[in-house]
């Protein structure tokens, strides 16, 4: 599938074929801590008395988890906003607050007990697509690198 030529300002924007749709698990993380200072979470409701750490670049996510949980009308104690989800997630492993994050993507931090998903609730995730010029060389390679990659995206979706 490809879509239509776009502009922006004077400069044509070329045709680009979407491959690899994704849509990652997400899930709520809290850091490990150490047990004398670490609050124990039980329940959704449990997170009134959390700081939500959420970022810029994956809005929405704590929204569509609480609305999954059944606890949208939840408020937490308040909002910590970063710029990147990767600030984000350093603040939840320092003990600022609770995040959302990719289940692939946080799969070593949970592994290695720098994180706790103390919650068994989880959503889908944002969608990512790989863009591909019509004009690209198509080598062995290339055609290699797709199929891995749409059997990435495939095995965590």
């Amino acid at each position: 599938m490809s879509t239509a030529p776009g502009r922006s300002g004077n400069r044509r924007i070329p045709h680009r074929i979407p491959t690899a749709l994704s849509k990652a698990p997400i899930g709520c993380f809290s850091g490990a801590g150490t047990p004398g200072n670490r609050q124990v979470l039980v329940k959704p409701e449990d997170l009134a008395s959390q700081v939500f750490i959420a970022s810029h670049t994956r809005v929405g996510e704590w929204e569509r988890w609480m609305k999954k949980a059944g606890i949208e009308a939840l408020r937490p104690l308040r909002f910590q906003r970063f710029e990147h989800n990767y600030i984000g997630l350093q603040a939840v492993i320092d003990g600022v607050g609770v995040g959302m994050g990719g289940l692939p993507t946080l799969a070593h931090d949970l592994k290695e007990k720098r994180l706790l998903a103390p919650l068994p609730v989880e959503v889908k995730g944002s969608k990512y697509v790989a863009l591909i010029a019509p004009d690209v060389d198509k080598s062995s390679a290339f055609k290699l690198f797709l199929e891995w990659l749409e059997r990435e995206a495939s095995a965590v979706c």
